[in-house]
């Protein structure tokens, strides 16, 4: 099969999307040799079980592309439609399905090509515990500067001869 060769999926019934083959096939190529190194994974589950939640949330991404919580409720639709003797339950099934969505939403060859400064911005944006890091850090700042001036002035505002 050739990489350019392509082919419609029905994700959704009201929805067609072109969908390279390849990169389905590469996909499914890589949660095969990684998906036991997931620490959702469970064990006694094989990947036949997480395979239609790893093909929802790629071709998902690949059908919708955007913000996750816009695409989760056809994600869950398309997962139930095909997930066929899955034994999974559907919070272990959005947790795959994250995995994969997540993994072509940020394609490590664009993170690793991107500056720097990118990278850094970008894993601010994206790590909510950084931001508020860095506006607790901004506060004690501010706080510093406030208290620092407050000690040059005497009491109701008088400056202070040091």
């Amino acid at each position: 099969m050739s990489a350019t060769q392509q082919d419609t999926w029905s994700l959704d019934e009201d929805e067609r999307v072109e969908v390279s083959l390849h990169d389905v096939q590469k996909q499914d190529a890589f949660w095969q040799k990684a998906f036991a190194k997931e620490r959702y994974v469970r064990a006694g589950l094989s990947y036949d079980d997480y395979a239609p939640a790893y093909c929802a949330g790629y071709t998902g991404q690949m059908q919708y592309g955007g913000c996750w919580d816009d695409a989760e409720k056809s994600l869950i639709s398309n997962w139930v439609r095909i997930k066929g003797d899955s034994r999974l339950s559907l919070d272990d099934a959005l947790l795959a399905m994250r995995a994969a969505w997540d993994r072509l939403a940020q394609p490590k060859r664009a993170r690793q090509a991107a500056p720097a400064r990118h990278r850094a911005a970008n894993k601010q944006r994206s790590n909510p515990w950084g931001r508020l890091l860095e506006g607790a850090v901004a506060f004690k700042r501010d706080l510093d500067r406030s208290l620092a001036g407050a000690r040059s002035r005497g009491p109701q505002g008088s400056l202070v001869r040091r």
